[in-house]
């Protein structure tokens, strides 16, 4: 596969995700992020979201066919929970992952079979 081809439906999957776990509540759009030579690094940030812009960005080396749909989902799924769970002032301090932030990332099945399949995984992911 080529870096050029898409593989995953950014857009259905937002959209089956937003109706299974959010009451289609979540008003954010979707896009695949730019690829960039990563060297000599040992993690990736796979997702990111945009409140201002109401924008999910995510990592295209997601976006091959060796890429299990629970990994790309599991991503997509917490960046919808910055839409819904905004970051607080917590201690004077901004608390992007809040406790209902992380008790709700649990409702995703397959958490943590997707984030053990990253973890192993990583590789593929830094060489894309």
């Amino acid at each position: 596969m080529t870096k050029s081809v898409l593989h995953f439906d950014l857009h259905q999957i937002l959209c089956t995700l937003n109706n299974q776990f959010f009451n289609n509540s979540i008003i954010a759009q979707i896009k695949w992020g730019k690829a960039r030579k990563v060297r000599n690094k040992r993690s990736i940030c796979l997702g990111s979201y945009n409140n201002r812009k109401k924008i999910i960005v995510i990592n295209p080396a997601l976006n091959q066919h060796i890429i299990p749909l629970f990994c790309l989902e599991r991503v997509v799924f917490h960046e919808m929970l910055h839409e819904k769970f905004p970051k607080k002032l917590v201690n004077k301090k901004h608390a992007i992952h809040n406790k209902d932030f992380l008790m709700f990332e649990k409702n995703y099945p397959n958490l943590t079979i997707a984030d053990d399949w990253i973890k192993n995984n990583l590789k593929i992911l830094l060489q894309y």
